[in-house]
Formats: structure tokens, sequence, C-alpha cells
């Protein structure tokens, strides 16, 4: 049988409310999703994503990114779609603290992504992945505790359902014709929450449903893919 601190370092040991696992949480922008996170985003660690792609799961991520890029690089891997550059400008990411790593092949990117979070110069790892086994994911979490870390990690939804690995924080997300849907399906020191709504019609006008088509059970698939 495996010791208590055997299942610590694999990322599978959850605690019930703890104060030293809310410390230092980073506010969402958020109110509902503030509250359901025990204060905000983990500040650092694993923040599992299941998503579709291109239905604003970056755009969720700014005020996280913008936090820490004051800590260090900014290091995004194998994303499925290009990245604009004016986009993160305009959105306070300071470019010069950005790297780009188009590595598509999954033992590149992911021996890149281990690498980078455990370097101690990278702040935030964003690792877009359709496949990922338990074994790697534990990898993945065990660099960021040596770097002192965060790890984004979007995974395709429809690929991500089977299993659960291991993270400090894991959550699904769908397109709402508000904005986003968000479910926290685990989080540690805190509880999983039910679906909610993240209202983005202000901020993100492009990411919602025009008005006349309020009430529809129609989705916006086609919206603009500027993440």
């Amino acid at each position: 049988m495996l010791e208590i601190t055997q299942y610590q370092n694999q990322g599978l040991l959850w605690y019930g409310n703890r104060n030293d696992q809310l410390a230092g949480r980073l506010a969402t922008g958020f109110d509902s999703l503030d509250k359901a996170l025990s204060g905000g985003w983990p500040p650092q660690g694993v923040v599992d994503i299941k998503t579709p792609m291109g239905i604003g799961e970056i755009r969720l991520m700014l005020p996280y990114l913008q936090n820490k890029q004051a800590q260090g690089l900014l290091v995004l891997i194998a994303p499925p779609t290009l990245i604009s550059a004016e986009f993160l400008l305009a959105n306070g990411i300071d470019l010069s603290r950005v790297l780009l790593l188009n590595l598509y092949q999954e033992e590149e990117a992911l021996w890149a992504a281990e690498q980078c979070l455990k370097s101690g110069c990278c702040a935030l790892v964003l690792l877009w992945q359709k496949a990922l086994s338990v074994k790697q994911a534990r990898r993945l979490l065990l660099s960021t505790e040596q770097g002192k870390s965060s790890l984004l990690l979007y995974r395709l939804a429809q690929k991500a359902m089977s299993f659960s690995i291991p993270s400090h924080l894991s959550m699904s997300l769908q397109p709402h014709e508000l904005g986003i849907q968000v479910r926290i399906d685990k989080q540690r020191g805190g509880q999983p929450s039910a679906e909610m709504t993240l209202d983005m019609q202000s901020r993100w006008p492009d990411l919602t449903l025009p008005s006349v088509t309020k009430g529809s059970n129609v989705l916006p698939f086609s919206r603009a893919v500027s993440h």
C-alpha cells in the first residue's frame, strides 16, 4: 500500500479548506467565479481546463496572465490557432515576456513544458494537448512544484472527460449565449461547483450572441476565434 506521502507527491491526495492552500489567490474578474474558487485562481500549480477551442478560453484567463507576467516569462506551447500579438498587447500583456513554442509533437511539447515549469524563470506555461496520460500530468504537476510556477493545461473537452488528472484545479468550459459557462470539477482546498454563466457582454461582445437572438438554443459556434 502506498504511503500517504507518496499520494501527496503524486497529487492524488485532496484536502479540506486549509488557509495555506487558499492564500494568495488571484482574482478572476468575476465575483461568482471568485466565490466558487474561495477567492480566485490558485497562485501556482496546474489548472486543468477542459474546453472546446475558440470560445474565449484565453480571454477568461487574461487577469491571470497579467498577474503572472510580473513574475517571469509566459510560455505558450502548441496553440491550435494563431495567437494575435495585437490582442495580447491590447490587453496588457508585455510581448517581451512572451515565448511562443510551436511544438506539435506530443513528446516534444511535454518535454518543453516540463523544462520551462521547473526552470525558475517561467512564471506560467500555457500548454494545449489533445491527449494526456495520468503519468504525464503528474510529471507536469511535479515540475510546477519544483519551479514554483503555474500551468494552464488546455484539453479538448471530448477527449478529457473519460478520466481525471492530478491538478490543483480542474474545470470544464462551454460556450454560452452570454459568454462562457464554467463548472468547477475539483479544486484543492475547496469544493466542486454547479455550472455558472460568466456574462462577457460588456467586455467581449463578439463572444456573445446579438440581443435579437437571446432565448435561442443555438450556440454561436461561428464566433470570431480570437480566444
